[in-house]
């Protein structure tokens, strides 16, 4: 009898996890993945340069923008689903978090600047890291 229940619930799990692939249209390829982090991901970056830049001559306006872009490359972060690129994209949003709570330190306290230098580039490296593999992926 428990082995007709188990094959009754395997059943049923299966005809749930089908269902909910049908509903969702077979999930998100690597291509759709893609096409919107680069659609996107364009305009959160161009507000991050700029953020940089402002940075050297205000760092509390750089890091509250910084922290903003963060925020926005985190919505993005939770629609990409594919789980080919969702792990790379995690690992730039999670280095880019890094980055701005960094930056946000900074800023509060320019005293730590210094100290912050080696995980700034740390940070940095990994989004450049991340960054190069998205593209290869996206390729």
């Amino acid at each position: 009898m428990r082995t007709a229940r188990k094959g009754a619930l395997f059943i049923t799990a299966i005809a749930i996890a089908v269902g909910l692939t049908g509903c969702s249209g077979g999930g998100q390829s690597v291509a759709d993945a893609c096409k919107l982090i680069n659609d996107q991901g364009e305009a959160i970056t161009s507000k991050a340069q700029s953020a940089m830049t402002e940075a050297a001559s205000d760092p509390k306006a750089a890091a509250e923008t910084l922290a903003t872009i963060d925020a926005e490359f985190q919505k993005l972060a939770d629609k990409v689903t594919n789980t080919e690129v969702k792990p790379v994209f995690d690992k730039f949003t999670d280095a880019y978090s890094d980055l701005a709570t960094l930056m946000k330190d900074v800023a509060e306290d320019p005293s730590s600047a210094a100290k912050a230098t080696e995980k700034l580039t740390a940070s940095s490296t990994a989004i450049q890291e991340s960054g190069t593999k998205l593209q290869d992926l996206c390729s």
